[in-house]
């Protein structure tokens, strides 16, 4: 109560002060408030001024106190004009013994940008406190005010709330708090920027299963040890309260230190379900954007952009709940989920078995989107998976759970490959028999939700008619920010009329983007329908196995550029079929016709001989056109 006096007191004081001045704001851009003991006025005491109410662009003061002082310190540089101009403090790792950051009194405002300099800041208890309990918020607090920014100058800088502690980052929708790159303030920073910080790693005493050996999962004894020295984690306290991140934008950051210790975004280590988990991206990490390592920690409105290696992993035990997730792959991203329970004792308890539901992924057309493996389980629900070449692996002992702990329903999957690695065929017939599942990116009804933790929606997906992620996300980083279209994929156009029942989706002119043909629709060449450009603007054609494409006349054919690719995977019993609308409406002659519709060319850049004049043959200059107008062939590759 002394030390809430005290602040309270020197509160005023700014205040005053401030109004001296002719500034109506509480403090202004760039003051630090330094802690001192100040006597109480005479009784009666001043009434405090209220507090400004979040979100309306009000000024935050900075509050350093008297032990941070030589820790925290004017750094002489100033941010970009875009991040206001205002004064950049060094938080000196080595002005703290060990690391250790002893939160009590500091006030991280948005009047200042704080630069982590010298390796992990370390939010620690001090000696002797003891954790909190039921839920309850521990005393070890570090406060970032709504549109506080913290930034990291290298790849061993990054921020750890310690058991213990609690980290209260409650930003707003126009006063996000960024966690970012100090390249970024500086604008300096690259969109395609990875790595160019640490992260953040908090540190709880919720369960988990990876334990020394002779403690059981789940209990006291069960603690481990955070990849890249990040930490202790682990206990037995499922509503362990670690705060409060709410509209949180982490950019650029994640670490490499070596093949088995990675920095994510945000590391959400034993982490308890009191913590608060709202409005989130993790944008441009290097590693994973969000790994969860056990604990129960629930979340809603998370958006997973840009990230390198998994966008989504747990492992450890993780049971939590997230509903309203966004993930969106770009040129480095390896699964959008990998999701483990515990690598070399698949059945340790407590098992890895969240809840995740109104999901969008629009994936990388090269890789796959949900790998689950090592025994975890997964109740997927309401959502919907795009753009990956493959949708879904289940490995090890996560395939006996197939239809009991790992079930979809409400669920479209729409990639070139539903499933891969199923020797046994237990995907397909799960999937065969699940409930209101699509294989082929078809409409789904969502399905009723008794968790009250989660909103019944009337949509699929991770949007319903509210952008959630506008305005305070990276920008530019969140594509596809509505509901699903079920139609005629992007890049074609719905026709207005069905064949054999089935919907007709037109393809014209020059496709300059990859293009996902699902078998749920038929497809008809309009003319002449070239895929990419001749070695510029290159694009992928995947078709699904199943589709049908047709043309209707002599001139309706389809190119594959130089540069551009068809992946046309069909199967034995779901072969790729491109014949003639003649032939699908019973009106050719299948013994004698010939000529209903132009055909299929692809152009290469593998070595010919018949050269233009001067060019030797095998040579990027020996190239040729094709025939009936069809495109440049020819090169040394």
């Amino acid at each position: 109560m002394e030390d809430f006096c005290r602040i309270a007191v020197l509160s005023v004081a700014v205040v005053l002060l401030a109004a001296c001045g002719g500034s109506s704001d509480n403090a202004s851009p760039g003051s630090v408030v330094v802690e001192v003991e100040v006597q109480p006025p005479p009784d009666p005491e001043p009434a405090p001024e209220p507090e400004p109410e979040p979100g309306n662009g009000s000024t935050v003061a900075t509050v350093i106190p008297a032990h941070l002082e030589s820790a925290i310190t004017d750094s002489g540089a100033v941010a970009d004009s875009s991040f206001g101009g205002k004064p950049i403090y060094t938080i000196d790792v080595s002005a703290l013994a060990g690391g250790a950051l002893d939160p009590a009194g500091l006030v991280l405002g948005n009047d200042a940008i704080f630069e982590i300099s010298g390796g992990a800041a370390r939010v620690t208890p001090p000696d002797g406190a003891a954790p909190s309990s039921g839920g309850s918020l521990p005393d070890c607090q570090l406060e970032i005010a709504p549109g506080g920014v913290i930034v990291g100058s290298s790849s061993t800088d990054f921020l750890v709330i310690n058991r213990g502690c609690a980290l209260m980052a409650d930003g707003t929708a126009d006063q996000p708090i960024l966690l970012t790159a100090k390249a970024e303030v500086l604008g300096t920073a690259e969109d395609n920027d990875r790595g160019l910080w640490g992260g953040l790693v908090i540190n709880g005493y919720a369960p988990i299963n990876d334990c020394p050996e002779g403690a059981t999962g789940g209990t006291d004894d069960c603690i481990k040890e955070g990849e890249a020295n990040s930490g202790q984690f682990g206990g037995a306290n499922g509503n362990d309260n670690s705060g409060v991140l709410r509209y949180v934008s982490v950019r650029f950051a994640g670490s490499n230190v070596d093949p088995e210790n990675q920095l994510n975004g945000i590391a959400f280590q034993a982490v308890g379900d009191a913590t608060v988990v709202d409005y989130v991206q993790v944008y441009n990490n290097l590693d994973d954007g969000i790994e969860f390592f056990g604990g129960t920690v629930n979340a809603k409105h998370v958006a997973l952009t840009g990230n390198a290696d998994d966008s989504l992993d747990w492992t450890d035990g993780w049971t939590g709940r997230i509903q309203y997730l966004y993930i969106e792959q770009t040129d480095s991203a390896d699964n959008a989920i990998e999701a483990d329970n515990r690598e070399g004792d698949e059945g340790a308890v407590p098992r890895s078995n969240p809840t995740i539901v109104n999901m969008s992924v629009y994936g990388k057309s090269d890789e796959r989107a949900l790998r689950i493996r090592r025994g975890t389980g997964l109740a997927l629900r309401n959502s919907f998976i795009d753009g990956s070449e493959r949708c879904l692996r289940v490995d090890g002992g996560s395939r006996a759970l197939l239809g009991t702990d790992l079930t979809f329903e409400g669920v479209s999957f729409a990639c070139a490959q539903t499933h891969d690695r199923d020797d046994d065929g237990a995907v397909q017939s799960y999937l065969d028999s699940a409930f209101n599942v699509s294989q082929n990116g078809e409409q789904v009804d969502p399905v009723s939700l008794s968790d009250t933790f989660f909103d019944n929606t009337d949509f699929i997906g991770a949007f319903g008619a509210e952008n959630w992620a506008a305005g305070w996300t990276y920008s530019g980083s969140v594509s596809h920010s509505s509901q699903p279209d079920f139609g005629c994929p992007d890049g074609t156009t719905a026709s207005s009329r069905t064949l054999n029942g089935t919907r007709v989706c037109q393809l014209s002119g020059t496709i300059t983007d990859d293009l996902l043909l699902t078998s749920n629709n038929t497809y008809e060449l309009v003319g002449k329908v070239v895929v990419g450009g001749d070695n510029e603007d290159s694009a992928d054609l995947t078709v699904q196995a199943g589709t049908i494409i047709f043309g209707g006349t002599d001139v309706d054919f389809l190119v594959i550029s130089r540069g551009s690719k068809i992946i046309a995977n069909g199967t034995r019993t779901a072969p790729v079929t491109l014949t003639s609308q003649s032939d699908l409406t019973g009106g050719a002659d299948i013994a004698s016709a010939r000529g209903l519709w132009g055909g299929l060319v692809i152009n290469g850049n593998a070595p010919i001989n018949d050269c233009p004049e001067g060019a030797a043959g095998g040579t990027a200059g020996c190239a040729k056109e094709g025939e009936a107008n069809s495109g440049l062939f020819g090169g040394d590759d």
